[in-house]
């Protein structure tokens, strides 16, 4: 077995029970929008350290996500959405920032199923993500998903995505505008 594969089964291992059952429906109900299949969505945990940054409670999972600080991926090879979850939060209270990183993260699984080549050139990090096209699109899908389809208001999600629009030159403003045309109620 690979090192690669032997890192999924750690991270499945991990999984939060029961971090998911409050949004199930809104999940679902964003796949069949998306016309994809979802993969498997594990719920791990993380910490923050005294500077804010995000910390993996184990040391292996930074290996497979380059300590990247962001709250979900899309791993393609092992076709599975890995969303971190703050452990000492309660769940109704991270419900919205969990929903709103695993529909991002399901749009980048749009992303690799239909538009691979327009979308899915560069696995982006850090500053980069900034311009990045797919992560302007998943973060404008994200944000129209949450306000047209759903009651929860993810603040910290928002405040991210705010911080970019602030410096990506309205590509994000642009897509919203573009995908709340095609996605009202």
């Amino acid at each position: 077995m690979q090192k690669g594969n032997d890192y999924m089964e750690q991270i499945r291992h991990m999984h939060i029970a029961g971090a998911l059952d409050g949004i199930q429906s809104h999940i679902r109900h964003a796949g069949e929008l998306l016309k994809i299949e979802v993969p498997e969505i594990v719920v791990v945990p993380y910490q923050y350290d005294f500077m804010g940054q995000h910390k993996i409670v184990d040391v292996w999972y930074d290996e497979i996500l380059l300590g990247d600080p962001s709250m979900g991926y899309f791993v393609p090879s092992a076709g599975i959405i890995i969303s971190r979850f703050n452990p000492y939060e309660k769940v109704p209270v991270a419900e919205p920032e969990l929903l709103a990183s695993i529909i991002h993260e399901l749009r980048h699984v749009w992303q690799y199923t239909y538009h691979r080549t327009e979308y899915y050139q560069n696995n982006t990090v850090g500053e980069a993500t900034i311009k990045d096209p797919a992560e302007v699109d998943a973060d404008a899908y994200a944000m129209v998903y949450m306000r047209n389809y759903t009651l929860y208001q993810p603040h910290t999600y928002d405040d991210r995505i705010g911080m970019s629009m602030a410096l990506d030159g309205g590509a994000r403003l642009n897509r919203i505008m573009q995908l709340e045309s095609h996605m009202k109620r």
